[in-house]
């Protein structure tokens, strides 16, 4: 796989609450190679209409992707809605939307 990029898959592996009685999750992150893609037309408007903000599409080795629900790419965390396995391959498409309320909170 010819891949021009590295994203971090992220595994939740601990559950706690903070001081304002919120659940949050402690995070255990794998870097993979993957490919960058644009998402298609068809799917931006499918995913429109759910509610969703696609922002890109990666493709990864289909072993290495083990249900996670989100990943970083080059340095911004995102929400995988969807996973497609690629027919007569063993690579997965991974679309990638953005998640509310992390990245757009300025520090």
């Amino acid at each position: 796989m010819n891949s021009d990029t590295i994203i971090e898959l992220v595994e939740k592996i601990e559950q706690s609450v903070n001081d304002l009685n919120e659940i949050i999750y402690a995070e255990k992150k794998r870097s993979v190679y993957a490919i960058q893609k644009f998402v298609r037309q068809s799917e931006f408007f499918q995913a429109q209409a759910n509610g969703l903000k696609p922002e890109c599409v990666v493709v990864i080795n289909a072993f290495e992707y083990n249900n996670e629900e989100f990943c970083y790419l080059e340095g911004k965390k995102f929400k995988i809605y969807r996973a497609f396995q690629i027919k007569n391959s063993e690579r997965v498409e991974l679309y990638l939307t953005d998640v509310v309320g992390e990245n757009n909170v300025t520090t």
